[in-house]
């Protein structure tokens, strides 16, 4: 449990979208949010107050999901203000599954996983496989 009592969700995009869209449900269901957002700090702050309002915590939190320096620093913020971080969530390409401390240790997919979407998500081709997704 967190500092409050409660498990923590990072939802990466959580600004905006369908990313605010998990971030509000997640807090309905109980879970506190940390919102990373990278150009739209005003929506995430609106996004913030919709879910302080159902009673649950949010911290809002920058990262520049092509970096691996910033999301490692973004991970390093998270634990710093709730202690604790249960489940990450994304929105990259709607893709909304989760990965739990429970099964994986969260410095071990902070590089691996986050930077295997982010190459994807860029630039249309995984640079692991070689793979062609044709958008860009």
């Amino acid at each position: 449990m967190n500092k409050n009592g409660r498990k923590t969700v990072l939802v990466t995009g959580g600004a905006k979208g369908i990313g605010q869209t998990i971030s509000i449900e997640m807090a309905r269901a109980g879970y506190d949010v940390a919102i990373n957002y990278h150009n739209r700090r005003e929506m995430a702050e609106q996004t913030a107050e919709e879910i302080r309002a159902l009673g649950m915590d949010a911290f809002l939190v920058y990262a520049d999901m092509s970096s691996l320096d910033s999301i490692k620093n973004m991970y390093n913020e998270i634990y710093e203000y709730f202690g604790e971080l249960h489940v990450v969530g994304t929105d990259v390409l709607g893709d909304t599954s989760g990965l739990t401390g429970d099964d994986v240790g969260l410095s071990d997919i902070v590089e691996e996983r986050s930077l295997a979407v982010v190459d994807v998500t860029h630039d249309g081709n995984d640079r692991r496989s070689g793979d062609q997704f044709g958008f860009s």
